[in-house]
């Protein structure tokens, strides 16, 4: 009953920026130096609730400015003080995710034997093994580092989807630590619970903001890695929350994009000799997709096309509104392009399909970050295959292999065996690596070995939200 009565709190929205940055601390371990007040867009700073209630409350998504997420990592860069010779002096280990033991169903397996074979720096590459369990204890087992070495700098790649995940990889990190590393960065393709960054609803539509309960796993996660982890480089965050949350643990991050190597699946088709742009739409469902879809229309010089969701106040069920019929025109006989940091149910995917297929599009190329499968993907999926193969409209599902999917991907594959394709992010994760021994600031190069990391930093706000 007391979860029931908490879930109904409004949250106060009076209190001032002030107030509202103050309750950052909160949490906060006092040994680390959170970030000033002007880091912040201020307007997703948390709120409390009502009738004196202490918790804190994110009604959307923690953002930080991008300039000073820059500033950040470049004095970070100059606190750790390595030289190029100490930057060189690295290795790489791997640590397979806990469900999965050899990597199999993530990138870890394809790019660990990648580095076997194609050394990466002077050190072979190391992997985290996982012992056996001592006489069925699930809690006690032995652990080690194959092919160890004492180095200056580290670089953890990891996908962690699970307290032990996160645990693990501080175990690891602590064992370099303690042999004289100076410098530990995650490499992560993927981390879990990036969603959670809000914890309020609205019942209805133009009813207040209300607290409910949920916690934000991901401001923990981030914690937990602070005494370990001296900076993070993952891909496709689900927001700028991820970023922000490691700030507050003291933790630079770069979030880069998997836009160059997912749209590149068709590159070919958008830059031959008699490509016609006219032929082509970028659909753009919703603000956090309209960030790469812009990259993307700029890049190739096509043209985009909102399609705005709705929420349903009755049954809180987002729906895509209805195309006029002079965008239904616009778009028959296209090619569309999609883009998505994840696939969850694929619902809004679903929902915009809804609209492209009475629109009568020549194909639909929906190309997704990750494989974050939620209960009832398989259905929505079905459902867009067969209305395409009803109406003949070409169809490809695009997606990296950065996490352990949730639900049965391959399954589904073999029976739809030419509409998915799985992309390997093993490459990708070489090539941060190296830049990052080189010193290439990922805030400001626009071009290393193919990869835009400008574009890839998927955290800009527009001028008006930064006041």
């Amino acid at each position: 009953m007391a979860k029931e009565n908490k879930s109904r709190q409004e949250i106060r929205l009076d209190q001032s920026y002030r107030e509202r940055y103050d309750l950052l601390k909160k949490g906060i371990p006092s040994w680390i130096k959170i970030p000033p007040f002007e880091a912040f867009i201020k307007s997703s700073l948390p709120y409390q609730l009502k009738k004196g209630q202490k918790e804190v409350v994110y009604a959307r998504s923690l953002t930080l400015k991008r300039e000073w997420s820059k500033e950040f990592w470049r004095k970070k860069t100059e606190k750790l003080g390595l030289t190029p010779t100490e930057k060189r002096d690295f290795q790489v280990v791997v640590i397979p995710p806990s469900r999965e033991k050899n990597g199999d169903k993530d990138f870890s397996k394809k790019f660990y034997a990648d580095l076997k074979t194609n050394r990466l720096g002077k050190y072979s590459v190391a992997k985290y093994i996982r012992g056996k369990r001592y006489r069925g204890d699930p809690y006690e087992s032995r652990h080690s580092i194959e092919n160890f070495k004492s180095v200056i700098s580290v670089y953890i790649v990891a996908s962690p989807l699970s307290k032990g995940d996160f645990a693990d990889i501080n175990f690891v990190a602590e064992q370099y630590l303690m042999n004289g590393a100076k410098e530990v960065i995650l490499v992560a393709p993927f981390i879990a619970d990036q969603r959670d960054d809000k914890n309020v609803k609205k019942t209805k539509q133009g009813e207040p903001f209300e607290y409910n309960g949920r916690i934000i796993k991901i401001k923990a996660w981030m914690q937990s890695l602070a005494p370990f982890i001296s900076k993070i480089i993952t891909f496709e965050t689900h927001s700028s929350a991820t970023q922000s949350f490691a700030a507050l643990a003291g933790i630079p991050l770069a979030p880069i994009s998997y836009e160059e190597e997912l749209i590149g699946q068709i590159s070919h088709r958008l830059k031959k000799k008699n490509f016609d742009p006219t032929k082509w739409k970028v659909v753009r469902p919703d603000l956090g997709r309209n960030l790469v879809a812009t990259n993307i229309q700029q890049f190739f010089g096509i043209e985009g096309v909102n399609i705005d969701q709705v929420r349903n106040s009755d049954t809180l069920g987002k729906e895509a509104e209805t195309l006029p019929d002079e965008l239904k025109r616009k778009l028959k006989g296209t090619n569309v392009i999609l883009y998505d940091d994840e696939a969850g149910t694929f619902g809004t995917i679903k929902n915009v399909a809804k609209q492209l297929i009475p629109a009568e599009v020549k194909s639909i190329n929906i190309f997704l970050g990750h494989a974050r499968l939620q209960q009832g993907w398989t259905a929505n999926l079905k459902w867009i295959i067969e209305k395409c193969r009803k109406n003949n409209i070409s169809l490809k599902v695009y997606v990296t292999d950065s996490r352990v999917p949730v639900g049965s991907l391959r399954h589904f594959m073999d029976k739809y065996p030419d509409k998915i394709k799985i992309l390997s992010v093993a490459k990708k994760t070489r090539n941060v690596i190296e830049a990052n021994v080189k010193g290439v600031d990922f805030w400001t190069e626009t071009n290393f070995k193919g990869i835009n990391f400008e574009r890839g930093l998927l955290q800009y706000i527009k001028d008006g939200d930064n006041n």
